[in-house]
This record gives C-alpha cells, sequence and structure tokens, in this order.
C-alpha cells in the first residue's frame, strides 16, 4: 500500500489538486491538521471531509490538539532555526499517528502539501530505506517556474518498517541528497536515492491577502517582517515576476503535458493563478 501524508491548515484548492493528482496511485491519504498554527496561536480547523466526499473512504484526518506551547528556537545544520519550526516539526511527526495498519514494506510519503509527487514509475524505483524527489519548483502561480531552486528535493518516501524510533517523519524530511566531491567517496553510500522528475513544488499559490497573513503564522517566523504585510508590495513583485523572498527571477512556463493532468483538464478552476 501506499500512505500520502501530509500536514494541513487551509490549502483546500492545493489539496484538491493533490487528492486528484494521486488518487490512482495512493491507497489512503493521511491528513494532519492541528488546533493551533505554527506561530501558537489557537486556529479553527478548516479540513471540511465534504468538500471532499469522493476521496472521503482514503481520507484518514487526524487532529493534534496537543501542539508544543513553550518553543525555543534551535541550533541544527550550521544554523539556527526559529522557534515556531519546532511547532512545524512536531505536527509533522504526528503522521504515525495515522500509519496504525501500515506493513512493513508499503510506502509512506511524506511531504508538505504543496509538494505533489510524480508517482507514475513509483513501483519501478528501487531504493534501500528512503528516497527523495527531485521536484520543479513553482511560485504564487502555477506555471510561475523559480529556476534558482529547481530542482527542489521536496517529497520523501520510505519504507514503513524502517520509520521508527529515531527516524521519525522530520528526520526523513531532513535527509537530502548532497553533492559528491571528488573526495568524498562515502556520500555514494550515505546519499538517499533520489527520482528525477518527481513532481512538482507549488508553493503559495494564493492570492495576496492570504499571503500576508500567512506570514503571521508561518513556521519560519524569521519572514514575519514589514515588507510581507503590504500586499501592493507582494502584488508588484509578483506582477514583474520577481521572487518576494528574495532577488531570484521566476520564469512564465506554459501548461502542457509535463504539469498534472488534473490541471490541464481543469484550467478553467485555476485561472486565477496561471499567468
Amino acid at each position: 500500500m501506499i500512505f500520502d501524508c501530509f500536514t494541513y491548515n487551509n490549502e483546500d484548492l492545493i489539496l484538491e489538486l493533490r487528492l486528484n493528482t494521486l488518487d490512482k496511485f495512493v491507497d489512503k491519504f493521511v491528513v494532519i491538521e492541528a488546533t493551533t498554527d505554527h506561530a501558537g496561536n489557537n486556529k479553527e480547523l478548516n479540513f471540511d471531509m465534504n468538500k471532499f466526499k469522493t476521496f472521503e473512504k482514503k481520507i484518514r484526518y487526524i487532529i493534534v490538539d496537543d501542539m508544543p506551547k513553550n518553543t525555543k528556537s534551535f541550533y541544527y545544520n550550521k544554523r539556527i532555526w526559529h522557534k515556531n519550526i519546532v511547532r512545524d516539526e512536531y505536527q509533522r511527526n504526528q503522521i504515525v499517528r495515522g500509519l496504525f495498519d501500515a506493513k512493513d514494506d508499503d510506502l509512506i510519503l511524506i511531504s508538505d502539501i504543496d509538494e505533489i509527487p510524480n508517482l507514475r514509475n513509483i513501483n519501478q524505483i528501487n531504493f534501500k530505506k528512503y528516497a527523495v524527489f527531485n521536484q520543479k519548483f513553482y511560485k504564487f502561480k502555477l506555471n510561475l517556474l523559480a529556476p534558482g531552486q529547481t530542482p527542489y528535493q521536496g517529497s520523501r518516501v520510505i519504507k514503513k518498517k524502517y520509520l521508527k524510533g529515531r527516524i521519525t517523519p522530520q528526520w526523513v524530511r531532513n535527509q537530502y541528497t548532497r553533492r559528491i566531491k571528488f573526495w568524498q567517496v562515502y556520500r555514494h553510500f550515505t546519499n538517499p536515492t533520489f527520482i528525477e522528475e518527481g513532481g512538482w513544488h507549488f508553493s503559495f499559490i494564493i492570492n495576496p491577502e492570504k499571503i500576508r497573513n500567512k506570514m503571521e503564522s508561518y513556521a519560519h517566523g524569521e519572514m514575519n517582517i514589514e515588507k510581507f504585510k503590504d500586499t501592493s508590495y507582494i502584488k508588484d513583485r509578483i506582477s514583474k515576476f520577481k521572487d518576494i523572498f528574495s532577488d531570484g527571477p521566476l520564469k512564465k512556463v506554459e501548461i502542457d503535458e509535463t504539469f498534472p493532468e488534473y490541471i490541464l483538464k481543469n484550467k478553467k478552476k485555476f485561472e486565477e493563478f496561471i499567468i
């Protein structure tokens, strides 16, 4: 079986895209929603099964009502991480609550909701314990590619028998393939398998007002700064095909057969987010 596992806040449009894209490959969708946001603020539960009745038999909806309260920033992998990340990681680790009947050789997909893996060849991919999907990175619009961040190491897959002890969903999330310098022979053995043409990361596919609101509850609390509270700044950057977070350019591409089939068949539904 294949379990597709991800955290959820209120991203219904992306959830609809995800469910329709992966339905023919996935046996169970494990949706993890918390009663607080990553900034620690209480929030309403937004997931509504009535909106996704078609997939009801496959969806396991897990509510996390014990999110950490008094968190602190921490040092990991040569950088200081914001205290909000602690809640983000805790919520992700609760994926295991939805895997109570998973068998040893079942495949567990771990993603953010906007990282949609390409599973067309999933049963033909050989990996020992876990693998990383190299994905195309799109921002703000479905067809605004971020060339500087592509390929993006997004979704991960691990066999259930290895997801135990210190090997948590967040641990899997932290595993990357690293560039191998000529003297680093060991990385040929320590790097996880990577899956090329591994899908799509559709980041911040929401309107400028919702982007502003998201920044206030974002796991990356260090980004909750004044300029992101100005929707005119956000609108201006996107209209110029510029990333709002950096100086990196964004590239308009055509919606073609390399995109999920559900987008191709429903351009009208997604027209607000297609340039």
